[in-house]
Order: C-alpha cells, then sequence, then structure tokens
C-alpha cells in the first residue's frame, strides 16, 4: 500500500506539473485565489480556517502591483488621473508622486 504522500506525488507526475509538498501546494492555491480577487471568505472556508483573519495572516502577500492597483483605485475615487505610484511599500520615503 501507498503512503498519502508517494500518492501525491504520483499524481503530480502524471499532472506533469513541479514536485510540491501538499503544504506548498495548499499555500499556493491559497496566495493565488486571493491575488486573482476571490472573496478571502470563500477563500478561507475552502482551506477550513475557523475565521478570515487566519487566511489573510498567513496567505494574503502585498505586491508591488496591488500597491500600484490601491493607487489607481484611490486617484479614480478622487478624480485625480496624474498620480502615479513608483517605488515599494516598504518605505515611505520612496513613494514618488507625481
Amino acid at each position: 500500500m501507498q503512503t498519502v504522500y508517494a500518492q501525491w506525488h504520483g499524481l503530480l507526475e502524471r499532472a506533469g506539473v513541479p514536485i510540491v509538498r501538499p503544504h506548498d501546494a495548499r499555500h499556493t492555491t491559497a496566495t493565488l485565489l486571493l491575488g486573482q480577487g476571490v472573496h478571502p471568505k470563500l477563500v478561507s472556508e475552502m482551506l477550513g480556517h475557523a475565521t478570515v483573519a487566519i487566511t489573510l495572516d498567513l496567505y494574503s502577500h502585498a505586491t508591488p502591483a496591488m500597491h500600484r492597483e490601491a493607487a489607481t483605485v484611490l486617484d479614480t475615487l478622487q478624480g485625480v488621473n496624474s498620480g502615479v505610484f513608483r517605488g515599494t511599500p516598504d518605505h515611505q520615503s520612496e513613494y514618488e508622486w507625481r
């Protein structure tokens, strides 16, 4: 009888995808779903988390593209067309608006 991990490994080989641990596949799936705008509550339920806060704390990662998108949304809400986000969110001094 095969172990669960051996079955997982065989499934990935047959699918022709990289061999990763089940935990890594779970993390990647959650991150990709959240990054594509799937509602965090739905992702939380899919993962079986007790609260959506657990899901967001573990799996949501703010990327530079997400910061740019947020800046664009704020520009739109404020009726500003010339604001452009540059830099990284790590240091406020790196924000540049023109």
